[in-house]
């Protein structure tokens, strides 16, 4: 099967992006903060009090970054009031259900909790230092393989003579998880190994069409794109992939109005079993002064065929012309 064997050949490297999603706050709602004679203490840190990230598993490694920060309140200044915030999966069961998700409780140890807490200074009602909640350091992201995470963070009051609030002292983290091949907007100088030579693929084929047709080092001769008609290449043997190179018909006039617009990328070793590398889309893609546009994978992946569906630039001209693959030496 194909993912077994995604992971086998990679280029080792360290990435890092952040994805972290910060809705608006709302003074529109109606929370038990309102009319409730307790003095309590609460967060709001947006409309829902949800933090969402993201973890991208790719061939040379698991890309996730995570950190917030945000004050804590109370209702009237007391003498003052110290807060933290425990993980309580008890909660994660009434997040579903309310949220209409199947999320599973996020383990313990993957968010740093040392920093989640703050303090309220007697007379003021917002506290100076913020809560502090972040991965932990050396998480193994591998191992986050669930669709998606919720960590529930429960505020509990250690000092002063607040009251936690029962909907509004709850922060939720969630964290969703992705699978990628493709390290989009990645120049041809970033893909992993070299370009293979159009006289090693003179036994290739391609369906629909004649690789002939798209190995002749012209932009002028190709075929037209049907977008509901993938092309597949067949390379004849198992190679380590690490991207490909696509020119579209007239493209050496400019990318922008000839190009390809989007490119669906499948791999197989056997033709029957394929895993989805992903769609990149005509800014995930760079191209060069040829016209040449550029589908580059964070490591070599293993595959004999290559199936590709496209859409182009120009409803009149678009057209596949060249194909270059590119791949790494076993």
């Amino acid at each position: 099967m194909m993912k077994k064997n995604i992971f086998k050949n990679f280029s080792l490297g360290i990435v890092t992006i952040a994805t972290l999603g910060l809705a608006s706050c709302s003074s529109d709602e109606s929370y038990d903060v309102y009319g409730n004679p307790n003095n309590l203490v609460y967060v709001q840190v947006n409309a829902e009090n949800i933090l969402t990230t993201t973890v991208v598993h790719t061939p040379v490694g698991d890309i996730g970054k995570f950190k917030a920060a945000f004050p804590v309140r109370i209702q009237r200044a007391t003498a003052g009031t110290s807060v933290c915030f425990e993980l309580d999966p008890s909660l994660v069961a009434e997040y579903n259900k309310t949220k209409g998700t199947d999320y599973v409780a996020l383990p313990a140890g993957v968010l740093d909790l040392t920093k989640a807490v703050a303090h309220i200074q007697a007379d003021t009602l917002a506290s100076k230092d913020s809560v502090y909640v972040e991965l932990a350091a050396g998480t193994d992201l591998s191992k986050l393989t669930e669709a998606g995470y919720v960590a529930p963070l429960r505020m509990k009051v250690t000092a002063g003579a607040g009251v936690a609030s029962v909907e509004r002292g709850i922060v939720y983290v969630v964290v969703t998880t992705s699978t990628r091949l493709m390290n989009a907007g990645a120049a041809r100088s970033e893909i992993p190994g070299e370009e293979i030579p159009v006289a090693n693929m003179a036994s290739w084929t391609i369906t629909p069409g004649s690789l002939a047709d798209f190995t002749d080092n012209s932009s002028f001769s190709g075929s037209k794109i049907d977008p509901n008609t993938p092309f597949v290449i067949d390379m004849q043997e198992v190679k380590n992939v690490g991207g490909i190179g696509l020119q579209g018909l007239y493209a050496n006039y400019g990318v922008s109005s000839y190009g390809i617009n989007s490119c669906k990328l499948e791999l197989s070793e056997d033709g029957n079993n394929w895993t989805e590398a992903g769609t990149a889309s005509y800014d995930e893609m760079s191209s060069d002064n040829n016209g040449y546009q550029y589908v580059v994978f964070y490591g070599a992946v293993q595959a004999r065929y290559i199936r590709l569906t496209l859409s182009a630039r120009s409803s009149w001209y678009g057209g596949l012309a060249e194909l270059r693959v590119f791949a790494q030496s076993n």
